[in-house]
């Protein structure tokens, strides 16, 4: 039983050992260049790069390649097409800063104009104060204070104004079963989106709104 008990405590270590030491081979800059650094940032110990902001996703992608051998550098992975969102006007409701800090970050380098309401009350204001049209879509988060997403989405569905009920609106929730997403499109919902959002179905989710955007939508 000893050695049993021993043998999972080594383990155990052995498992922390193997974390910190591919945690301590990421370096995460928003700016460099890692082509310019590489060899100078290897000599010194570093495993690879990764560019910020930094997601979960992106950050298990490093350490599985760690794990494997190979280096953390989020750049060596296959280029993929830049999905354009350009001339697209979004309007996201989200009441934590940094959800909405990182969210605002990717759609803008994507080429949107965005719009950020701190709670549903503020959304629904924001629709209503806007030219008609003006929003291509509305992401919305269901759990805000003052007023939630659903109360938030009806409140812009009643107004009386021709985009009121035909603007898609996105629900983003950390309620992931079928049962909490068909509830968010009986409210009225158009889609919903589980978080942590995953960030390349929103955009090509987005790109594809934006491809299917009638041309006067926006117009004064």
């Amino acid at each position: 039983m000893t050695s049993t008990a021993g043998g999972v405590v080594a383990s155990v270590q052995a498992i922390h050992s193997a974390v910190e030491q591919a945690l301590a081979g990421i370096e995460a800059d928003p700016a460099c260049d890692w082509g310019d650094i590489e060899e100078e940032a290897r000599r010194a110990g570093i495993g690879g790069f990764i560019p910020k902001p930094l997601f979960k996703s992106t950050l298990w992608r490093a350490l599985n390649r760690l794990r494997d051998g190979g280096a953390a550098t989020e750049a060596e992975a296959p280029a993929e097409e830049k999905l354009s969102l350009d001339g697209m006007r979004v309007l996201l409701a989200e009441d934590q800063p940094i959800n909405a800090e990182i969210a605002v970050f990717v759609l803008e380098d994507a080429g949107a104009s965005v719009d950020h309401a701190e709670d549903g009350v503020a959304a629904a204001r924001l629709f209503q104060e806007s030219a008609e049209g003006w929003y291509d879509v509305v992401l919305m988060d269901l759990r805000m204070p003052r007023m939630d997403g659903i109360a938030a989405m009806r409140a812009i569905r009643a107004l009386e104004r021709s985009d009121a009920g035909t603007v898609p609106i996105i629900a983003l929730t950390a309620d992931a079963f079928a049962e909490d997403a068909q509830r968010c499109l009986e409210a009225g919902m158009n889609a919903h989106m589980a978080k942590p959002v995953d960030v390349k179905h929103l955009l090509r989710t987005l790109a594809e709104l934006r491809r299917h955007r009638p041309e006067e939508s926006g117009e004064a």
